[in-house]
């Protein structure tokens, strides 16, 4: 009788150990994605801002619609 007891106290006290080495390998898993997409992240929002910027939007305009900032003397203001 007590060997059964010590063989299913060890088996149940094995099976948790096992979900525990699961979890935590689970849980390192999802650390590395959210670090990566953490970076992914960052990197999108540094190429928005620069495509933002106002030096990209004059290049691009003067570009691809033949716009460009007016001189000095153009604007006149009432």
């Amino acid at each position: 009788m007590v060997a059964v007891v010590l063989v299913a106290g060890l088996t149940i006290t094995q099976f948790f150990h096992g979900q525990m080495v699961d979890m935590r390998s689970r849980a390192e898993k999802v650390r590395i994605l959210n670090t990566n997409i953490n970076n992914e992240n960052v990197r999108l929002l540094s190429v928005r801002a620069q495509l933002a910027s106002k030096a990209q939007i004059v290049t691009i305009a003067g570009k691809k619609f033949n716009l460009f900032e007016p001189g000095q003397g153009q604007v006149h203001r009432m």
